[in-house]
């Protein structure tokens, strides 16, 4: 296997897993500043990982 045929193999989860892990520090911090954060900042993580 050559590097292109494992980046088409694994490439798809670990673009999912940068972007799970992402989303999570950003709500961990959200929820944890006491600065509070209106919905619309909510909207481009939401739409992304279609909740």
């Amino acid at each position: 296997m050559d590097l292109s045929e494992l980046w088409a193999i694994f490439g798809p989860g670990l673009a999912g897993a940068v972007f799970g892990a992402g989303w999570w520090f950003w709500v961990d911090a959200v929820v944890c500043s006491s600065v509070k954060v209106s919905f619309v900042h909510y909207l481009p993580g939401a739409v992304s990982s279609r909740l």
